[in-house]
């Protein structure tokens, strides 16, 4: 795994994969898609049916097999890392990680762990960007880390 975006806005999860994909002119995986893809069942209805506990467990386990392959970039909500399994596995791979903030995360505490985890040059704050300009950001920053 090349680089991995993490996205506190998860509303616009499957846009911003999209369009990152279209500005890095590279395969995106979005973990959430992935999942629905794979199960044939929305993440509701996974959640209805096998339970929460379930949910998360097929979670970690196809975040794992998507952070071994390479040349891909993967998008993953933020709930992701608030399992120590995840981020442990995350930072194993020296995947490159952008997390997408907003402006008020509800947990201080979470995205502080995260900007000294990951490096706070790292955190894009994205509360007031349409999906394509944080879409953009992303794809601006990969770029000057791979020049660099």
């Amino acid at each position: 795994m090349d680089l991995v975006v993490v996205n506190f806005m998860e509303d616009n999860q499957a846009g911003v994969s999209r369009l990152i994909s279209e500005f890095l002119h590279r395969p995106v995986t979005d973990l959430n898609q992935e999942i629905v893809n794979l199960s044939g069942q929305t993440m509701d209805q996974l959640t209805m049916s096998r339970g929460e506990a379930d949910l998360r467990q097929i979670e970690h386990d196809v975040f794992g097999a998507k952070l071994a392959e390479h040349n891909v970039v993967l998008t993953a909500p933020s709930h992701v890392l608030t399992r120590f399994e995840n981020l442990k596995m995350l930072q194993e791979t020296g995947a490159f990680v952008v997390i997408l903030k907003a402006e008020k995360t509800a947990d201080k505490s979470f995205e502080t762990m995260l900007e000294r985890s990951f490096g706070k040059d790292r955190m894009i704050d994205a509360a007031n960007l349409s999906t394509k300009e944080a879409a953009q950001r992303v794809a601006a920053f990969w770029s000057t880390q791979k020049a660099a």
